[in-house]
């Protein structure tokens, strides 16, 4: 072989032993990846699970305190209705005892108010009602 031939397939030779390795190292790296990958998807598969149940346990608590919150709102709200219920109570009671005496008053002030006006019949019983309850 003559020398130039030579150069040429000794370089060649080179080339190829320089992408023999170059192709090694790249299917040793791929290897590598996918060891890392499986490694380290499950340490975060199992970072993830450990998360999840943390999480599952704090979610039971605040489902409690989402429970305990709507219970006493619950209970607020009934103590509220009951007082409402209670005050209308009161007021009808009220409104009974007192009614006669506001409607007496009220005549009064009609008939005071109105002079052209004369009284009715209702105006003076209960004026004379009302007299006599002052008496």
């Amino acid at each position: 072989m003559s020398e130039l031939t030579k150069k040429i397939s000794d370089k060649l030779t080179a080339q190829y032993e320089q992408l023999s390795n170059n192709l090694e190292k790249v299917s040793k790296a791929g290897k590598g990846l996918f060891i890392r990958l499986r490694d380290e998807s499950s340490k975060q598969f199992n970072d993830l699970v450990a998360a999840g149940e943390k999480a599952e346990e704090s979610e039971e608590s605040i489902v409690e305190q989402v429970k305990s919150t709507i219970t006493d709102q619950l209970s607020d709200v009934k103590g509220t209705a009951e007082k409402a219920r209670l005050a209308t109570l009161g007021l009808v009671s009220k409104a009974r005892e007192n009614g006669e005496k506001v409607f007496q008053d009220l005549v009064e002030t009609g008939d005071s108010g109105s002079t052209k006006a004369a009284p009715t019949k209702t105006a003076t019983k209960a004026k004379s009602k009302a007299s006599t309850k002052a008496a």
